[in-house]
Parts: structure tokens; sequence; C-alpha cells
């Protein structure tokens, strides 16, 4: 058998003996990694998230050691973004886990707020 399985509560550092049945994929400790980094940013290109701008988004999230969800959907996908509908004037909420939550959220609202070159 192997020392980490259930039982065995002695060689446990992380989840402790207090609850051996419940199963947390994410450790707590990890801090930015578990709690999502959002931020709030405002399309201002005049013709929205359309395709170019959706690509770059997606491209540059893509790149990101994080999970990036903007106003819901995948930030790393084009007809995600797309599909928005982001117009000129509208508020996008992006949010992000993992490593490079933070640098992504920074990346994302950078992006959006020099307006892709069209403004």
């Amino acid at each position: 058998g192997f020392p980490h399985a259930a039982g065995a509560g002695q060689v446990e550092p992380a989840a402790g003996a207090a609850a051996p049945a419940e199963v947390v994929p994410e450790p707590h400790h990890a801090g930015d990694t578990a709690t999502p980094i959002t931020a709030h940013v405002v399309v201002r290109n005049p013709m929205g998230l359309h395709a170019r701008p959706a690509a770059v988004l997606a491209r540059m999230m893509a790149g990101f050691d994080a999970a990036v969800q903007v106003d819901g959907v995948n930030g790393a996908s084009v007809l995600e973004l797309m599909q928005l509908g982001a117009t000129q004037g509208r508020t996008l909420e992006v949010s992000a886990t993992g490593p490079q939550a933070r640098v992504a959220v920074d990346a994302f609202v950078g992006a959006v707020e020099e307006g892709f070159g069209e403004v």
C-alpha cells in the first residue's frame, strides 16, 4: 500500500487529520492560485470586441498559466470572446485563477484600455 492512502493520517502535512474524508483539490495555502483576481475594464475602441481584438486577447490569455474568464466565458477562446458582442462603452469583468492570474488580468485590462490600436 501507499503511506498516503486513507488511514495513515500521520504523513499528511497539507490536509491534517481533522477531516480525512474531505478531498480538496486546490491547497488552501496557495493564495492567488485559488482566489480569483478580478478587474473591470471599459471597451474603448469604436468597433468593440470584434474578430481582431478577440484574437489578440485570446492568444495573449492562452500564453499565461491561468484560467481566464471574461463575463463568464473562456478568455482564451476567440469565438467565446466574440460572442459577448462587447461594443464600445461596455464594461467587461475579467477574472483569473492560477499562478499567473494577476499578470493575465493586468495584461487583459492593459490591452483593452489601449483600444487595440484603434482608438
